[in-house]
C-alpha cells in the first residue's frame, strides 16, 4: 500500500511538471483533456503493478541457510523487564498512520456518496421541462446552471426565460461525457488525498471542461463578444452542491481570457505524446529491481522508524534453561559442519509458552520435516519471526495476533536434538541477531 501511494504521488508530480510546461497555457482543449484522463488513469493503474512487495519479506524463511560476509556474532540476550503475558499491546505509528489515511479516505468516500444522494434527491424534487429537445430540472436549491453527470440543473426562476447559450454549453458537457472526467479526478482524490498536486490537476481538468464547453458555444453562434457579454450578465453566485458539478460561471474570469487568446498551432498536439515516457517511466520505476531501488531507500527509513518490530522475549526469561545455539556460524547438531545459523536456539521444558515478540498476523502455522511445528509472523513490512519445533500451535494462518499471546508451546519436533525453540528475526527478508533487536 505503502508503495502505490508513493509510486503514485511521484507519477502526479511528473504528470503535472508536463502540463505546466507544455500544455497548461495552450487552446488546445481536447488534447489537454487526453492528458490529464492519462495522468489521472495512468497514476492510478500502473502503480498497481508494483512488485516492490515481493521482495521484500521471503515467504519462507528456512532455519539454516549460508550467507556471504557474515562474522561471528557473541550472543547476549537482553531481557524485556516490563514483558507481561497479559499486557495488551500498545498501537505502533504505523497503524496510526493508516488508520488516519483510511479515516480520512473513508470520510471523503463518504462524501462522495452523500453527493450523489444529494443530486438524486434534486432530480427527484426538481420541476422538468423540455427545451430545444433537452431535459432541464429547476430546483429552488440550484443557484446557477449546472451539470451533474447527464442531467443538467438551473435555477428554479429560470423556467421560463433560459438563454440558448445556456442550453448549448450545458449540452456541450453532457454530449461529451465530461462527467467520466470529473468522476476519475474524484477518485483520485479520495485515494490521494494527501497529495496537493492531485487537486491541482482537479482543477485544471474542471477549468479544461469550462473550455471545452464554451468552444462548442462559440462553434454554434460565431458571436464570441456577446457570448462573453452574456456570460458577465449572468454571473449570479455558486451553487450548494459543488461535487461532481460543472457550474456554469467557474471560473469566468479564466474563461474569457482563453476565449480571447489567439490559438496554439495545431502541431502542438504532439506534446500529448509526451506522456507515453513518463507513463514508461513510471511503470519502469515500480517493476524494475535498479529502478526500485533509489525510491525503496528514501522511503525504508521512515518505514523502518514507524515499523512495528519484535522487542519482547518469546519466552519467560525464568523459563530459559541456557541457550545451545546461538546466531551465525555455528556447528550444525546433527550434521556436524559449521553452518550459519538464522537464529537462537534457546532450551526450555517441553510444554513451556511460547509468545509472540509484536504485533502481527499469522503467515505460516505448519509442520515440515527440518522445523518440525512451526509459525512464522509476520510483524510489518519489514520485520517477520518464527519459532520452530515446537510441541504444537495454537494460531492458524491469518490470524492477527498481539504482543505477548500464546502462540505455541517448546518441544522436539522435526530435526531437532532436544526440547528448544529456534527463534528468528527477518528484516527485510535477511536474518538478523535477534539480540541486536532489542529482544
Amino acid at each position: 500500500m505503502i508503495s502505490y501511494l508513493v509510486y503514485g504521488s511521484i507519477g502526479f508530480g511528473c504528470f503535472w511538471l508536463y502540463y505546466v510546461a507544455t500544455l497548461r497555457h495552450t487552446t488546445l482543449f481536447t488534447v489537454r483533456r487526453y492528458y490529464l484522463l492519462v495522468s489521472l488513469i495512468g497514476c492510478m493503474l500502473l502503480p498497481l503493478m508494483d512488485n516492490l512487495g515481493s521482495h521484500q519479506i521471503v515467504e519462507s524463511l528456512p532455519s539454516f541457510t549460508l550467507a556471504e560476509a557474515v562474522q561471528n556474532t557473541e550472543l547476549s540476550l537482553a531481557s524485556d523487564k516490563s514483558f507481561n503475558v497479559k499486557n495488551p499491546a500498545t498501537t505502533t505509528w504505523v497503524n496510526i498512520a493508516f488508520i488516519i489515511y483510511l479515516s480520512v479516505t473513508g470520510t471523503l468516500l463518504l462524501r462522495l456518496l452523500i453527493g450523489f444522494i444529494k443530486a438524486l434527491r434534486i432530480k427527484k424534487q426538481s420541476f422538468t421541462k423540455r427545451i430545444d429537445n433537452t431535459v432541464v430540472h429547476f430546483h429552488q436549491r440550484v443557484h446557477e446552471p449546472m451539470t451533474i453527470f447527464n442531467n443538467i440543473y438551473m435555477p428554479l426562476d429560470w423556467h421560463t426565460n433560459v438563454p440558448k447559450y445556456v442550453i448549448n454549453h450545458e449540452k456541450a458537457h453532457v454530449q461529451q461525457l465530461h462527467a467520466f472526467d470529473l468522476l476519475l479526478g474524484e477518485i483520485a482524490s479520495v485515494i490521494f488525498w494527501f497529495n496537493p498536486i492531485v487537486y491541482f490537476i482537479k482543477n485544471a481538468q474542471r477549468l479544461n471542461l469550462e473550455y471545452l464547453a464554451d468552444q462548442a458555444v462559440l462553434e454554434q453562434s460565431r458571436d464570441k463578444l456577446k457570448y462573453q457579454s452574456a456570460l458577465l450578465s449572468h454571473v449570479i453566485g455558486k451553487g450548494d452542491s459543488k461535487l461532481l458539478s460543472l457550474n456554469f460561471s467557474d471560473p469566468l474570469k479564466n474563461r474569457i481570457e482563453m476565449m480571447n487568446k489567439r490559438k496554439s498551432s495545431k502541431w502542438l498536439k504532439a506534446l500529448l505524446f509526451g506522456c507515453v515516457p513518463i507513463a514508461l517511466l513510471l511503470l519502469a520505476m515500480t517493476n524494475r529491481t535498479e529502478a526500485t531501488k533509489p525510491i525503496t531507500a528514501s522511503v525504508q527509513p521512515f518505514i523502518e522508524k514507524f515499523a512495528e518490530k519484535p522487542s519482547a522475549m518469546p519466552l519467560n526469561e525464568s523459563d530459559i534453561i541456557k541457550i545451545s545455539s546461538g546466531f551465525g556460524n555455528q556447528m550444525h547438531p546433527t550434521l556436524k559442519v559449521k553452518k550459519f545459523h538464522t537464529g537462537i536456539d534457546l532450551v526450555a521444558k517441553p510444554g513451556t509458552p511460547i509468545f509472540a515478540t509484536a504485533d502481527g498476523e499469522v503467515v505460516i502455522a505448519t509442520s515440515d520435516e527440518d522445523r518440525g511445528n512451526y509459525v512464522q509472523l509476520k510483524h510489518s513490512e519489514i520485520y517477520q519471526t518464527q519459532y520452530a519445533h515446537m510441541s504444537r500451535f495454537v494460531v492458524v494462518a491469518g490470524e492477527s495476533i498481539k504482543k505477548g499471546q500464546i502462540i505455541g508451546y517448546v518441544g522436539n519436533s522435526g530435526k531437532s536434538t532436544g526440547p528448544h525453540l529456534h527463534y528468528e528475526i527477518h528484516k527485510n527478508g535477511i536474518a538478523i541477531n535477534p539480540s541486536l533487536e532489542g529482544c
